[in-house]
Parts: structure tokens; C-alpha cells; sequence
């Protein structure tokens, strides 16, 4: 983490730095084409002075007498500086050769030719030093040149300098704080969200990212995030109750197996009593059988039903699970009563459904009374049916309701009929076909449950 808020203030601080630099070499740039401007005009000011000038000679050489060349320093205007003349100019020959010059000492032909050996016509300028430039207009008439010059001093530049040389380090060090304030604020975040999965990795799955109250992009990455530890925590719970009910429910049928083919063997027999002892044994696996068939189901992802899913005619599937669950019902004269639509058109695994309705029908007869009567009831609705087992039994208490839906649980009544994974089961194929299962009970008045189940398989398609 420190690795990486050094790199954050390092990059921003180089970044703010660079900007301020970059604005200071806009301002040089701004302020250097300011002169540049400015010296263009004077400079096309003197030549059109001079050329009004030198237009009344008929030659090159009546220009460069003595006489000529004084009348006409005479009539320009040429300006003064601190350092001296800050104009001048020369006549050249068409071979670029100085025939006369005013001041006659002006070194600016000399720097101007070894800066630019090939003199071209127009403005332009050359630097002399940093902070000292040329600026020079060359005009070129039938069988001369006029070259008129400038030195300028440029004091802004050396005040840039001047200012970039003492200024760097305070604004270096302004950057590198302001930075290091930005990052902590940036870090924080990190900082909780690294706390919290370092917590969660001991074994802390309660802990969560708190204190980042903004709602922006970090603040969704946090509720994602935190929404995602809650489903974590919750997933690994389950594991564990779901790892401790495995254990608790095959520890009993294996215990209840091994004691039988003990007392087996601890001494001779008949064989009509090893008969008893192996069906007995028989029958506890085959309650093992059924509960490991069931958790296999369980386990399985989603994704490996999909393509199991078909629309069909679900009175099929509601008379094959009557069928199946009348010999049970028969044992305690217990009537099931149908009511259907005429067409139940449904987007659906038939098997597991098959098994959701036989599951519902067999825990009503468990718990309903003898010479009782159930009932199934589909009705439609605008986007799903809803299929209803109703019975007369015992009931089930308000505040177990919400818990008949989890694996292996029993209450005290189904404590001895099965091994609380039915209604389990039930929930997951409800899940699986993005439907719905609620009882509805009152305590010794009967119960009904109730599996909604939508019409069209768009929605399962897209998941």
C-alpha cells in the first residue's frame, strides 16, 4: 500500500509540476510572439521610411556618399536604447556584400550572417543570447538590398528564468504536499476495503467497508463489494450448518446399520432373524440412498438444467404425480381432489417439477389425518400459474414457517417421518424455474402450499 501511494503523490506531483512549468512556457511563447509582432511593424515602419528615402537616388553608389548617407541618417528616425542604437541598417550589393551601414560599427550584419548565411527577403530574427534577439527586414529593390535591424532585449525572459530557477523548489515542495493530502483522501477507501478482506480472511466474515459515505464510482464499487462479502458470508454459513446436518443425518442410519450387524455377530442366530437384520440394514440404506440421490440434485449448478427445459402440457405431469402418490394416500383412505384448467402450457423440466408436486402431495399425506381429503388446485394468472396443495393436518406454527424451506430441518412432528429435505428440494426447483414456494398454515388447521410458476421461459433463456 505505501508502494503504491508513493507512485500516486511521485505521479501528481510531477504531473502539477509539469503543468505549471507547461503554462510558464505558454507565457514565454504568448509573450515572445507579442515582441515578434511588435518589431515586425516597427522594423516595415523604418524600411518604408527609408525606401521613401532612397527612391529619390538613381544608384547604389548616390546613395553611399558621403553626403547622401548623412542627409539620409539625418531624415530617419532611428530609436535609442539603454545599451546604445537600437536600430540600424545596411545596404547590400545583390551579392549580399555590406556596401555601406549606419552605425558604421553595428556588429548586427556580422551576427545576423552567421546565424543565417542565406539571407532572405522578408522579416525574421535570430537569438544572440537567452535574452537578447535581432529582429531584422530584409527588402530587396532592383539592384540592392535593404536590411533594416533591431536589438531587443528581451527582460521577460530572463525574468521567466529567473522565476523558474527560485520558484521550482517551492513549487516542487507545494505540489509534493498537496499530492500526499490527495492520496491519503484517495486511500481511504483502499485502506477500508483492504482492512475488510484481511478480516475476512481470518475468518471475520461479518466485516464490512464502512465510512465512505460519497455516492459515486468508488461508492458503488463499495456497496458491490460489501453486497458481494454479505453473499460470502452467507454462502460459507450454509456450508457449514449444511456440512454439520450432512454429518448429523448419515451419522444416524450408519450408526443404527453398524449396531444391527453387531449384534449380528456377537453370537449364532436363526436365519430368519439375520432375514429381520439385514432388512432392517437394507432399509436404512436405502434412506442413505435417497438422502445422497437428493444432495447430488442439490449440488448440481443451474447452468447444467438448462437445457432440459421444454414447454409441455403440465396435466401430464399433475396425473403422473397423483398416480404415484395414491398408493401412499391409500393406506389412509385419504382422497386427493383435483382442479385444473382445460390447458396448463408450461415452460419447464418435467422431471423435477414431477418431483416438486409429489414431494408437496407426500408431505400432505403424512400429516394429515386418515379419511381426510386433499387438495390440488392450478389456477392462472396473467404471467405465471399457481399450483396449491391444501391439507387437513396438524399445521405448521408461524414462527417455523419461514424455516420448513431449509435443508434437514424437522420439527417435532416430521421429526420421525423423513429427512427434511423435501420442502428443501421443492425450494430449489422453485428457484431453478424462477418461481416461487409459500405455506400459508395455521397451527392445527392445515396448510397450504403454494408453487408459482411463470408461464414463458424468456427469463430463464437470459439468466
Amino acid at each position: 500500500m505505501q508502494s503504491f501511494k508513493r507512485r500516486i503523490v511521485l505521479n501528481q506531483t510531477i504531473f502539477a509540476f509539469l503543468l505549471i512549468l507547461s503554462c510558464l512556457i505558454i507565457l514565454f511563447f504568448s509573450m515572445s510572439c507579442n515582441k515578434y509582432n511588435e518589431e515586425k511593424v516597427e522594423l516595415q515602419k523604418i524600411a518604408d521610411e527609408l525606401h521613401s528615402i532612397l527612391k529619390n537616388y538613381s544608384s547604389l553608389e548616390d546613395v553611399i556618399s558621403s553626403e547622401s548617407a548623412m542627409e539620409i541618417n539625418k531624415n530617419i528616425n532611428l530609436s535609442y536604447s539603454e545599451y546604445g542604437l537600437k536600430h540600424s541598417y545596411a545596404l547590400l550589393s545583390s551579392n549580399g556584400k555590406v556596401q555601406y551601414q549606419y552605425p558604421i560599427n553595428s556588429k548586427h550584419y556580422k551576427l545576423i550572417k552567421e546565424k543565417a548565411p542565406k539571407l532572405q527577403a522578408g522579416f525574421n530574427f535570430i537569438i544572440h543570447h537567452y535574452d537578447e534577439w535581432i529582429f531584422y527586414e530584409i527588402i530587396k529593390y532592383k539592384d540592392y538590398k535593404l536590411l533594416v535591424t533591431c536589438e531587443h532585449k528581451l527582460v521577460f525572459v530572463r525574468e521567466l528564468i529567473f522565476i523558474f530557477i527560485f520558484s521550482s523548489p517551492i513549487v516542487f515542495l507545494f505540489c509534493y504536499i498537496f499530492s500526499n493530502l490527495q492520496a491519503k483522501r484517495f486511500l481511504i477507501p483502499i485502506t477500508a476495503i483492504d482492512d475488510a478482506v484481511k478480516n475476512i480472511a481470518l475468518g471475520k466474515l461479518q466485516a464490512r467497508i464502512t465510512g465512505y459515505v460519497y455516492k459515486d464510482e468508488m461508492g458503488d464499487l463499495i456497496g458491490t463489494l460489501n453486497s458481494t462479502f454479505g453473499e460470502l458470508e452467507k454462502s460459507i454459513t450454509n456450508i457449514r450448518q449444511f456440512s454439520s446436518d450432512v454429518a448429523h443425518e448419515l451419522r444416524t442410519p450408519l450408526t443404527a446399520i453398524l449396531g444391527n450387524l453387531e449384534v449380528a455377530l456377537s453370537r449364532e442366530r436363526k436365519n430368519s432373524d439375520y432375514q429381520k437384520i439385514l432388512a432392517s440394514a437394507i432399509e436404512e440404506m436405502m434412506g442413505l440412498k435417497k438422502i445422497i440421490n437428493t444432495l447430488l440434485i442439490l449440488s448440481r449448478p443451474y447452468e447444467f438444467f438448462v437445457q432440459q427445459f421444454k414447454t409441455l402440457d403440465f396435466r401430464h405431469v399433475v396425473d403422473n404425480s397423483i398416480e404415484f402418490i395414491t398408493y401412499i394416500a391409500d393406506e389412509k383412505n385419504i382422497q386427493i381432489e383435483k382442479s385444473l384448467p382445460k390447458s396448463i402450457q408450461l415452460y419447464c423440466i418435467p422431471s423435477l417439477l414431477e418431483r416438486a408436486l409429489i414431494n408437496l402431495l407426500h408431505n400432505a399425506v403424512k400429516f394429515s389425518p386418515e379419511a381426510s381429503v386433499i387438495k390440488l388446485q392450478i389456477t392462472e394468472a396473467e404471467q405465471e400459474f399457481l399450483i396449491q396443495v391444501t391439507d387437513s393436518g396438524c399445521g405448521i406454527a408461524k414462527e417455523e414457517q419461514a424455516k420448513i424451506f431449509d435443508r434437514f430441518y424437522q420439527n417435532d412432528q416430521s421429526r420421525h417421518l423423513g429427512c427434511g429435505l423435501g420442502l428443501a428440494l421443492v425450494q430449489w426447483i422453485a428457484d431453478l424455474h424462477k418461481g416461487t414456494i409459500s405455506v400459508k398454515s395455521v397451527l392445527n388447521e392445515g396448510a397450504t402450499f403454494i408453487l408459482a410458476l411463470p408461464k414463458k421461459g424468456d427469463h430463464i433463456n437470459k439468466s
